[in-house]
């Protein structure tokens, strides 16, 4: 908003003007963004009027805007409650039901969906719904075929086909939150895979234990296929797609594949063994001064899963710092680091066997420096990418 009109005393610049000011007590501050709390100062001031007051504030609150905003949480309140009316309504008479009417609820409903997406256009939220509410039903089908005809297959099978049957629509859609229901899809698929045939305890257990045999590291799998979500959105904003360029769109796949990154190395620093070759005394306490982590006993998928994190965290350092600049990212990277150097230091003061006492001393000024010096580090890097951007202004 540059100024105001209709009923004003005085014009008033902001955010490139000449700053005016507007009184000899209430200077405006150069560069200030407007506000209706701004608006509200210079109508009891009386450099602008009642008309003015109105129109200013008109600007800055779109009488309608809040209509629309209503419309469109109706809009998704009622798509997501119809959804689970259908599911709810196949759950309560499932056995009253025959098969083949089964099969031709959930079919119309996917075609009336699909029929009411076309006329109502994609460009509209509307049509956006309808084509997400036909993408849902698909896994109410493939549910409804694996119960009629006891197929047997696995719980990864299903999330997987229909992670691929609605791939196509997801492209079209240009829906993000179509993406966010693919991207869930396909992390269930690759999750349900490793765990196909064990209980809930042995899955806690193949998390968390590194002595339980892998046939495949999970987590890596995971950075890999978050990875690749992350890399196709980077290429998509790149060549200019403008429904991706929501921070939030960056932010969520990032998070989602250093979370799998960052595990083995928790893993590899809790399980390992540490060997104390010397210590000194210090105040009755025996602290060491050289110790190492021996890693021989655990699986090598765990150490190859802790290696392959620490290359993947300086990637998206690197890529991010350099390339992308995005400071969202590099917290989450500076979080990750910062909870590995947590962890390290609460099993090394738990090995010198400290009482409880000690430990909380120790560990909470551990961590506010740990803390401290990341905050400070990333506050760094901002001043460096706002002195950069001005220099080129």
């Amino acid at each position: 908003m540059n100024g105001f009109c209709g009923g004003c005393d005085s014009v008033l610049s902001v955010d490139g003007m000449e700053p005016m000011d507007t009184g000899p007590d209430q200077p405006v501050q150069e560069q200030a963004s407007a506000s209706c709390e701004w608006v509200e100062m210079l109508f009891a001031s009386g450099h602008i009027d009642r008309s003015g007051r109105q129109a200013a504030l008109d600007i800055l609150h779109p009488r309608g805007a809040w209509q629309a905003w209503l419309s469109q949480l109706l809009l998704i309140l009622g798509a997501v409650l119809s959804l689970a009316g259908v599911i709810f309504f196949f759950t309560m008479n499932w056995q009253s039901i025959p098969a083949w009417a089964k099969f031709t609820i959930v079919e119309l409903a996917i075609a009336g969906c699909l029929v009411g997406a076309w006329r109502r256009s994609l460009e509209r939220l509307t049509g956006k719904m309808l084509l997400l509410s036909a993408g849902v039903l698909v896994g109410v089908f493939l549910a409804i075929f694996g119960q009629v005809y006891q197929t047997g297959a696995d719980s990864f099978v299903l999330f997987l086909e229909w992670a691929v049957l609605i791939f196509g629509w997801a492209i079209i859609s240009r829906f993000r939150a179509y993406w966010v229901l693919w991207g869930v899809l396909a992390n269930l698929s690759v999750w349900l895979y490793f765990f196909r045939g064990i209980d809930a305890g042995a899955a806690f257990e193949f998390i968390f234990s590194p002595t339980r045999e892998m046939t495949r590291f999970l987590f890596v799998d995971m950075a890999l296929l978050n990875g690749a979500i992350l890399a196709a959105r980077e290429w998509a904003v790149a060549r200019g797609v403008e429904w991706l360029q929501p921070n939030w769109t960056r932010i969520v796949p990032a998070f989602c594949t250093i979370l799998p990154l960052s595990l083995p190395i928790w893993t590899l620093i809790v399980a390992a063994e540490i060997d104390y070759n010397t210590t000194i005394s210090v105040l009755g306490l025996d602290i060491p001064i050289f110790a190492k982590f021996v890693i021989s006993s655990l699986p090598p998928l765990v150490i190859y899963g802790a290696g392959a994190g620490i290359l993947g965290l300086g990637l998206f350092y690197a890529c991010y710092r350099l390339k992308a600049r995005s400071l969202g990212v590099l917290t989450l990277v500076t979080l990750s680091v910062c909870l590995s150097l947590e962890m390290l230091c609460i099993r090394v003061l738990i090995e010198m066997s400290l009482g409880i006492l000690p430990i909380l001393l120790i560990g909470f000024m551990f961590t506010v420096v740990n803390f401290g010096l990341a905050v400070m580090f990333l506050r760094k890097i901002q001043l460096q990418w706002k002195g950069s951007y001005e220099s080129t202004q």
